[in-house]
């Protein structure tokens, strides 16, 4: 994972890494601590191509989610439900279109990482459609869960708190059927022992 706290020396460490039989690398583009700016984000892209390594990214809009969030807390909409809200499709969408146009512009390999929603499944398709050498992963969660499980008493609801959040009818759908037909690439636990 490479994090603004890298340093400035994010080439360097990556090509360390590469002699150390490394192939791939992670990049957020929300939560405080780990999201990439810009900059850093195409120092990646640019290193990695030169690698020939895959970069994965968590596609999530941090400004658009910070936003909203503490619109939501003013409003008093606290609820567990609201994490749907929070970090809503749109928001996924955005980021993923941006970090794919970023592949474009750089030929890096990019895998999206857990893909929850129909419309950033159909932006990774457009990606591939032009050429970017892209593929989609999505997750159990996002195949069997919905925003419904979210909207039940919070020591409930609490079990199902990830992101992207579960999300609608219409994503499941879709992404069941980007799976049979082979848009979404990998499916995934996204097991993650660092939390």
């Amino acid at each position: 994972v490479v994090s603004m706290g890298t340093g400035a020396d994010v080439e360097a460490q990556l090509e360390a890494l590469a002699g150390r039989g490394i192939a791939s690398v992670k990049l957020f583009m929300t939560y405080q601590g780990f999201a990439v700016d810009d900059d850093l984000f195409f120092k990646v892209l640019d290193t990695a191509r030169r690698l020939g390594w895959i970069v994965m990214v968590h596609a999530e809009n941090d400004a658009a989610i910070r936003r909203t969030r503490q619109r939501l807390i003013d409003l008093g909409r606290t609820d567990i439900r609201y994490h749907v809200v929070a970090h809503s499709e749109t928001m996924e969408r955005e980021a993923t279109h941006r970090a794919l146009a970023f592949a474009e512009m750089t030929g890096a390999r990019m895998t999206i990482v857990h893909v929850s929603s129909w419309q950033s499944a159909e932006e990774v398709a457009r990606a591939k459609a032009r050429g970017v050498d892209a593929i989609a992963e999505t997750c159990p969660q996002y195949l069997f869960l919905g925003a419904a499980d979210l909207d039940r008493p919070a020591v409930d609801a609490a079990r199902f708190v990830f992101s992207p959040p579960p999300r609608s009818p219409r994503s499941h759908e879709h992404l069941w059927q980007e799976l049979a037909d082979g848009g979404i690439d990998l499916w995934s636990s996204d097991h993650s022992p660092y939390y």
